[in-house]
């Protein structure tokens, strides 16, 4: 949860897309993938670039007070994917652990296997990417699988939370998002995501500054 844009709980969300689009990760280069038939957006973590039609995404801000390890980009990332794998199972979808790494030098995150990527026969259906900024940590992904028959994306997501939760030995509480965090959203919307000084900058020239997961 945020207070005066401080975290003083870890907060869990998840999301649809109102329209088919592309996110990037912060260290790609937007000009890479312009011109094509979605909007291209890059986005604050690292990673490999995701489609995004029929997907549900999640984030994850947490602090190192509730997850010890966060320093550790493997144990971390391993923790959250099994929590929503365990998700995913109560939600009736099982999946499988990506049996190895694969090929590293594409751009897009679905055709790149990582260890601890969840699959379904074999198939890529969530990956991960990660940023730190002193003890908190963000983790942002995509499951790209279609939401079960007669559950709305709310009931879908609501079920994959009971089983993080679960799986973590924690209690989770809903909560709504507020006037003022909505009107930030749409602020930070106009003046940065959709700007192209944002989607054109490319950092890769000072990565020291930012520790992040390449996913």
């Amino acid at each position: 949860m945020l207070i005066d844009g401080k975290l003083t709980k870890p907060l869990l969300r998840f999301y649809t897309w109102s329209k088919p689009c592309l996110t990037i990760g912060y260290f790609q280069k937007y000009a890479d993938f312009a011109g094509g038939s979605f909007p291209v957006i890059r986005r604050l973590t690292g990673g490999l670039a995701v489609n995004h039609c029929n997907d549900i995404s999640y984030s994850l801000v947490i602090s190192e007070k509730y997850l010890p390890s966060i320093r550790d980009q493997q144990k971390t990332y391993m923790t959250i994917h099994s929590a929503l794998r365990a998700g995913l199972e109560k939600a009736g979808i099982k999946t499988d652990y990506c049996p190895q790494n694969g090929d590293k030098h594409t751009n897009l995150c679905t055709a790149s296997i990582f260890a601890h990527d969840l699959a379904i026969c074999g198939k890529k259906i969530l990956g991960s990417c990660q940023r730190r900024r002193g003890n908190v940590l963000l983790q942002q992904g995509s499951i790209q699988v279609a939401i079960p028959k007669r559950q709305t994306p709310e009931q879908f997501a609501r079920t994959i939370s009971q089983g993080f939760a679960k799986a973590l030995g924690i209690t989770l509480s809903q909560t709504t998002i507020s006037d003022g965090q909505i009107a930030l959203a749409k602020e930070l919307s106009f003046s940065k995501y959709r700007s192209l000084d944002w989607n054109l900058h490319h950092c890769a020239t000072k990565p020291h500054r930012v520790i992040t997961k390449i996913r």
